[in-house]
């Protein structure tokens, strides 16, 4: 869903990607993936900001990497 999302957004349009869940694969790997693979893409300033930095340590990624 998120590579068509990147396709429908316009030109300095923002995408925006939430969850439900704290699963790191649906979470940091996703955003991981996006900016990976869209070098366009950035991350924007959240304000008011809540929660934290995300996940702390490593992460195993679906395709088994591990960063």
């Amino acid at each position: 869903m998120f590579d068509v999302a990147v396709q429908l957004v316009r030109p300095g349009g923002i995408i925006v990607y939430s969850t439900c869940t704290i699963n790191p694969g649906e979470n940091e790997a996703l955003v991981r993936y996006a900016l990976d693979k869209y070098k366009f893409l950035s991350l924007a300033s959240q304000h008011p900001r809540s929660g934290g930095p995300g996940l702390v340590g490593g992460c195993e990624f679906p395709d088994g990497h591990i960063e």
